[in-house]
């Protein structure tokens, strides 16, 4: 009897852990999300603050988390878009992501049936695509090609860093920082299932809080611009030359993995608004700053600055490419830098994301399997 005691706590230890197993296995919590599964949310800006979006903007996720349509038996073609913000084109209506019109556009003009997942996420940097690459591509069964938009994250992270932000270092432990860039993973839950399940619930509601909060949104937009424009303007810009290093080999470590599992990959660079040469009315839409606040002078970089720095991290793309003999599409000029194609300096607006996804579309249909 008095064994039985000893061993109860034992006995009902391991009950619940493995009760815990079966319960995350069954609800697909063994699986990398990107977003929450079937999450459906409609959200409206102020269009006097979030201009270039025409009503209320979707965001629907399928059952993996990614924004897009569910898998189907008799897809032709697999294309899995990794980025940040400007993959997940979280102010724009789910038809109107570049994503979805690239999806549509190749699929009306080949006949084939094609499907575009759009794995992006805001605050995205190379480091964390790193990890998307390796743990989502191998979820997209039959998965052929992925494209890659990346650098905007990076140069925003680094210049307001001053040099090497964090999610850019090496020596990262992989498993931790999946806690930072997924909605939920399986490393939510491991080694014990138990122990993490209230803190793995607490995470979701955290996140889900902020999904939809458009007045907080349309606010923050507002005070960020106010924010710049009464700012001094800094025209020398920090060292790069770290975060760059970093960059081209996070970019190189994406390409190996996708090699490995004879993925086709296709590295994109940035669209943006940053003209040094734009009229002060269409340079008041601009939102980032570069630069930590230091009251009680408020300091940003200036366009001249921003435009440097994504040509620099542009220019790193376009190389990686030519010198591992990968695919690459430059989006350098494909979009006009007005506030009619961008919401502020790096965010395309309904027009701008179709003038992407045309681009991309006709260079895919110029490849095969299409062309």
């Amino acid at each position: 009897m008095i064994c039985l005691l000893l061993l109860l706590p034992f006995l009902l230890f391991l009950l619940v852990e493995i009760s815990g197993r079966l319960v995350v296995e069954g609800m697909g919590w063994d699986r990398y999300y990107v977003n929450q599964p079937y999450l459906h949310e409609v959200l409206s800006f102020d269009p006097n603050v979030v201009q270039g979006v025409s009503g209320p903007s979707r965001f629907i996720t399928n059952s993996q988390g990614l924004r897009s349509r569910e898998l189907a038996d008799d897809d032709d073609y697999r294309i899995l878009a990794i980025g940040s913000s400007t993959t997940y084109s979280g102010s724009l209506d789910q038809d109107e992501a570049w994503t979805s019109l690239l999806g549509s556009r190749l699929t009306t003009s080949s006949g084939m049936k094609v499907w575009v997942g759009n794995a992006g996420k805001q605050g995205l940097t190379s480091r964390a695509m790193v990890i998307y690459a390796d743990r989502l591509m191998p979820q997209v069964g039959g998965l052929n090609a992925i494209i890659l938009m990346s650098g905007g994250t990076d140069q925003s992270f680094c210049m307001g860093a001053g040099g090497d932000p964090f999610l850019m270092r090496g020596g990262i432990d992989w498993d931790g920082l999946e806690y930072m860039v997924f909605h939920s993973s399986p490393g939510l839950f491991k080694p014990l299932r138990f122990r993490n399940l209230a803190s793995a619930f607490f995470l979701m509601a955290l996140k889900g809080r902020f999904v939809g909060n458009t007045i907080f949104i349309n606010d923050s937009i507002t005070k960020a611009r106010r924010h710049y424009a009464g700012s001094v303007k800094v025209d020398d810009e920090p060292d790069m030359s770290s975060c760059l290093l970093r960059y081209r080999d996070n970019l190189n470590k994406i390409i190996d993995i996708s090699r490995a599992r004879s993925v086709r990959v296709v590295l994109v660079t940035q669209a943006h608004m940053y003209d040094p040469g734009l009229s002060g009315k269409d340079k008041q839409v601009m939102v980032s700053c570069g630069i930590k606040p230091t009251p009680p002078e408020s300091r940003c970089y200036s366009f001249g600055v921003f435009n440097r720095t994504m040509a620099a991290f542009n220019k790193a793309t376009l190389d990686v490419c030519r010198e591992r003999g990968v695919e690459c599409i430059d989006l350098e000029g494909v979009v006009p830098q007005t506030p009619r194609y961008f919401i502020d300096g790096g965010h395309p607006t309904e027009e701008g994301e179709r003038l992407i996804a045309a681009h991309l579309s006709d260079y895919f249909l110029g490849h095969e399997p299409f062309g």
